[in-house]
């Protein structure tokens, strides 16, 4: 009976993805979605008030047809870029679930890659590093008589003198 009523610890990585999928939903809603409806709800709103402010009575029924006639368009063409970044978003998921598969054996791929060439540059770098070493210990030992007959600033003048 107690092992029915045992929860298990929910996966970390599970988790931090459903809080990114939970975000762009989110995101989606209010940066898609939201200007769509509104620009919809315009589209809907507008020509209803050109109706009622334009009536016969204050202007001819050309003139109201006319408006209506310029704002109509005007409106779906303003919707025209919303609704195609609506549907290349649909596009992009149906692809993504498409190809899936092959871009996670690439991605596999691609670690395993640089995986082995991080080894295989740690591998190339250490014999290098070592001679390196050597090579700085043998020029201190060469260096180190040299360094200790440096010309003072005075000796200097007095050459500088004779010539």
């Amino acid at each position: 009976m107690r092992r029915l009523f045992r929860r298990t610890p929910p996966d970390p990585e599970a988790l931090r993805l459903a809080r990114g999928v939970n975000a762009h939903r989110r995101t989606m809603r209010w940066r898609v979605a939201l200007p769509l409806i509104a620009v919809g709800a315009l589209s809907v709103i507008v020509p209803s008030l050109l109706i009622f402010a334009l009536s016969a009575g204050r202007f001819s029924a050309v003139a109201a047809f006319m408006s209506l006639f310029i704002t109509i368009p005007s409106v779906i063409l303003c919707m025209l870029p919303y609704a195609m970044l609506i549907v290349f978003a649909f596009g992009a998921r149906r692809a993504y679930k498409g190809t899936r598969g092959a871009l996670g054996h690439v991605h596999r791929l691609a670690r395993r890659a640089n995986l082995g060439m991080d080894k295989l540059s740690v591998l190339a770098v250490k014999p290098v590093i070592a001679l390196n070493v050597r090579y700085a210990a043998l020029e201190r030992l060469i260096a180190t008589p040299f360094r200790a007959m440096r010309i003072t600033e005075s000796e200097e003048d007095e050459t500088a003198d004779h010539d």
